[in-house]
């Protein structure tokens, strides 16, 4: 039986754009986040240390997996794909999770805060 007051959502969802791919962070991706938190960024983000170390990076993306599974938060990793180059990460966006209609389930998806994309 299927809980109409709580959404599903099994799958995590990708975007493949002509500029940018948004698809779920990997533990691959904490270096690239500690490489790319300057101080500038972190000082105007909440709670982000600086230097930010791998072990910030991973508990961030393992946080973010568990935020996912709970249908609170997506945490994209942005990827540019202009820069033949590098094929990394530039960036993350974070989708707080209100509802969306599907059938008889209501979700709305709201856009909550830019993380920071590091271009």
């Amino acid at each position: 039986m299927i809980d109409e007051n709580r959404p599903t959502l099994t799958k995590f969802p990708t975007t493949n754009g002509r500029i940018v791919k948004l698809r779920e962070l990997s533990i691959d991706d904490a270096f690239d986040m500690s490489r790319l938190m300057t101080y500038n960024i972190s000082k105007s983000l909440w709670e982000v240390p600086y230097p930010y170390a791998l072990e910030n990076a991973s508990s961030f993306i393992n946080s973010s997996h568990i935020e996912f599974r709970s249908l609170k938060v997506l945490n994209f990793a942005i990827l540019y794909k202009k820069n033949p180059e590098y094929n990394g990460l530039v960036g993350i966006i974070g989708l707080k999770i209100y509802t969306l209609k599907i059938g008889r389930l209501i979700w709305d998806i709201g856009l909550e805060s830019l993380f920071g994309v590091m271009v």
